[in-house]
């Protein structure tokens, strides 16, 4: 989402969820005015994928992807999606 990639799959929720949508035209200048927060948002992601693909790894022994730098490459996105070069 915060990447401009087209979503695949569908989020259901198990209990009752508020949710809020943040504009990337809001969201734009709290991350200019922390560069940081590029970084905390990467990581989450980047760490569901891996445990993801940590239990396909199990199921496929034969060919192993390890996603060394996850984090740095969403945060790279993320950075091209909002402008902050």
């Amino acid at each position: 989402m915060l990447t401009d990639e087209p979503l695949h799959g569908e989020i259901v929720a198990l209990t009752r969820v508020m949710t809020y949508e943040i504009s990337k035209t809001a969201l734009t200048p709290l991350l200019k005015a922390r560069p940081g927060m590029v970084d905390e948002l990467s990581e989450s992601p980047a760490n569901r994928r891996l445990a993801r693909r940590t239990v396909l790894d199990l199921h496929d022994r034969q060919a192993p992807h390890p996603e060394a730098g996850l984090a740095d490459r969403q945060a790279a996105k993320i950075r091209r999606a909002f402008l902050l070069h």
